[in-house]
C-alpha cells in the first residue's frame, strides 16, 4: 500500500503540533544523533535513565568521579579482547588507527561539539568500544554456565547519555 501526500502532510502537522519541529539537526551533524537528555527528563530522575552509576561510555560522562574507578576494568576488557584476537592479527595500533579514521563521523553523531582533543577522543572510544564488544563476547560465552561472573553494571549501557555510535563497535 502506498503512502499518499495527504498522510505525510497530516503526520508532519502532528509532529509540528507536538513540538517535533524543535529538534534541529545542524549541517555538521549526522542524521543519527546521540542527544543530551532534555531538562524535563532530568527533573524526573537523572539516575534512572541518564547518568551512568558505574561505567561511562562515550564523552558525555567521561572522567566524572563516580565512574573513574571503572576505567581500569575497561582496560582489562581491552586486554582480554586483544589477547583473544591476537592470532587474527588485530593489535592496539590497528584499533586506534581504525578509530582515527572514524573520528569525524563519530563526533558528528553527538548533538553538541565534544571538547576533547583527537588523541583524547580516540583514547576514550577505543577502550569504551572494545569493552562493549568484549563484554558481549563474555556474556555469550557464559550462557548456560553455572558460573556467571559478568558484573552487574549492564543497566549503565542503556542510559540515554552513555553511548557510542554503533558503527564504532
Amino acid at each position: 500500500e502506498s503512502i499518499d501526500d495527504a498522510s505525510v502532510a497530516l503526520m508532519q502537522k502532528r509532529l509540528e503540533d507536538f513540538g517535533g519541529s524543535r529538534i534541529q539537526i545542524s549541517e555538521t551533524r549526522s542524521s543519527v544523533c546521540i542527544f543530551r537528555a532534555p531538562q524535563s527528563f532530568r527533573e524526573i530522575s537523572s539516575k534512572a535513565a541518564i547518568a551512568p552509576e558505574m561505567v561511562s561510555i562515550g564523552p558525555y560522562h567521561h572522567g566524572k568521579n563516580q565512574v573513574q574507578r571503572f576505567e581500569s576494568d575497561k582496560c582489562q576488557y581491552l586486554c582480554s579482547l586483544l589477547s583473544r584476537t591476537e592470532a587474527m592479527g588485530v593489535d592496539l595500533r590497528q584499533l586506534m588507527k581504525a578509530m582515527k579514521g572514524l573520528e569525524s563521523e563519530a563526533r558528528s553523531c553527538y548533538s553538541e561539539p565534544i571538547p576533547m582533543s583527537s588523541k583524547d577522543f580516540i583514547d576514550m572510544t577505543v577502550p569504551d568500544g572494545c569493552f562493549i564488544v568484549e563484554l558481549l563476547h563474555q556474556v555469550c560465552e557464559s550462557q548456560g554456565s553455572e558460573n556467571d561472573n559478568i558484573p552487574i553494571f549492564k543497566r549503565d549501557l542503556l542510559k540515554l547519555e552513555n553511548q557510542l555510535p554503533l558503527f564504532v563497535l
